[in-house]
């Protein structure tokens, strides 16, 4: 979460954001794979579960996890980095209008996602 500034003429408005998603990049300059952690049920109480879509695969992951990746460092025997590129936030009072909260209706089973998308 942080704080913003309004744009009024001398008016700051103190708002509050929270984390929507984490589009991660693991490689190097020359090439890599790009996934993402996305939080769709973020009006919830806790801010939801958090979703990892990595290509055709959908999985729900603990926080501790997209906040490893999102820190950065080194994966695997490869050396290859992992590093967040995007960080998306959503201003708290949007919440509701933007992400419709309590209205996602995700299925028990978070890799029915890409199933029913490809319908």
């Amino acid at each position: 979460e942080g704080e913003g500034e309004g744009e009024g003429e001398g008016e700051v408005a103190e708002s509050v954001y929270k984390l929507h998603a984490v589009l991660i990049h693991l490689g190097d300059a020359d090439h890599g794979h790009y996934y993402a952690y996305v939080r769709p049920q973020l009006g919830s109480p806790g801010g939801g579960p958090w979703l990892c879509f990595d290509d055709s695969n959908v999985a729900e992951v603990p926080a501790r996890q997209v906040y490893a990746d999102a820190f950065g460092g080194r994966a695997g025997a490869g050396g290859m980095s992992r590093n967040a590129y995007l960080l998306q936030y959503v201003r708290r009072d949007a919440v509701p209008s933007l992400l419709h909260a309590g209205d996602a209706g995700l299925p028990e089973d978070p890799s029915k996602l890409c199933e029913e998308g490809s319908k």
